[in-house]
């Protein structure tokens, strides 16, 4: 039994161990790609409403309650 317990232990040490190769793996490509694309900043919209401009009616729309 100690042996089995002894094993399961090593075997799950190795697959935490795997796991953690391949989350720094996919973290460097993650920080690849952003190198490629660069900062992007904040994104500024053109459109939209004007200042104290009346909003769009919704007329003859039914709700989910009916």
């Amino acid at each position: 039994m100690t042996v089995f317990l002894v094993t399961m232990v090593l075997v799950l040490t190795v697959a935490v161990a795997v796991l953690l190769l391949m989350i720094l793996g996919l973290a460097r490509e993650i920080g690849r790609v952003q190198v490629r694309l660069g900062p992007l900043g904040a994104r500024m919209m053109d459109t939209g409403p004007k200042i104290e401009q009346v909003g769009p009616t919704f007329h003859g729309l039914t709700d989910h309650v009916g």
